[in-house]
Formats: structure tokens, C-alpha cells, sequence
């Protein structure tokens, strides 16, 4: 019922009220935490991090292979692997790339928005 006004809630008092939102864009839920290492390709810089964040926070490191071809392409399929496995387990992740893997959490949120929760415009 609207009476008219610019008002937000109607004239009369309902007895109930219904909201209609995003939890995890709410940030009620809190999504998973996706990590890129740096040039190292290990998670040894993120293990204070991971302490830290509270055991609600999911998290999952990628990491890179020791050996062979290291180049943004050759380690984007894993990044992406990471983040579908990521969704399938809760839906859209948080990612964060740290030194070398910032061009590849730019890409990923650029390319795959579907996987990242608040992707970059």
C-alpha cells in the first residue's frame, strides 16, 4: 500500500516487514579468502595472515610448481581451478594477489567475475 508521500515505510505499521538481500554482499556470510602467493609460489608469506583471520573465513593458498614454465599464462588455468573449487565450496571469493600475482587476481577478476565477489570495473 502506498499513501502517496515520499515515504519510505507506508502509513500504517505492518506486522511484517520483508527485505529482500545478498548475505554475502552483507558481508553476513563471509566468503572465501583466495591467495596468490608472490614470486616465491609458496604460502610461507600468508601463514601470519591465515593465522590471524578468523576460523569462519575459509581460505584456500595456490601455489606454483618449483619448476618449469612460471609465466602469467602458464599460471592462470591453476588460478582459476582454485577459484571454481573455491565457488563450488560456498560461492564467490575474495581474492587477493600479492606482489607477482597481482596482474593474475586482475585478470582473474576481470575475466571471471562469476567467481569473484566484488570483481573490479
Amino acid at each position: 500500500m502506498w499513501d502517496g508521500g515520499n515515504n519510505d515505510l507506508p502509513f500504517y505499521a505492518p506486522d511484517l516487514h520483508i527485505v529482500l538481500a545478498d548475505p554475502l554482499r552483507l558481508r553476513l556470510l563471509l566468503p572465501a579468502l583466495l591467495l596468490l602467493p608472490g614470486l616465491d609460489g609458496t604460502e610461507v608469506f600468508f601463514r601470519p595472515l591465515c593465522e590471524a583471520l578468523p576460523t569462519a573465513v575459509a581460505r584456500r593458498v595456490v601455489t606454483y610448481p618449483e619448476q618449469g614454465p612460471n609465466g602469467y599464462d602458464d599460471l592462470y588455468p591453476r588460478v582459476v581451478a582454485a577459484a571454481e573449487t573455491a565457488v563450488a565450496d560456498g560461492g564467490p571469493c575474495d581474492v587477493l594477489g600479492w606482489s607477482f600475482s597481482g596482474p593474475l587476481a586482475l585478470r582473474l577478476a576481470a575475466e571471471r567475475p562469476d567467481v569473484v565477489l566484488e570483481p573490479l570495473n
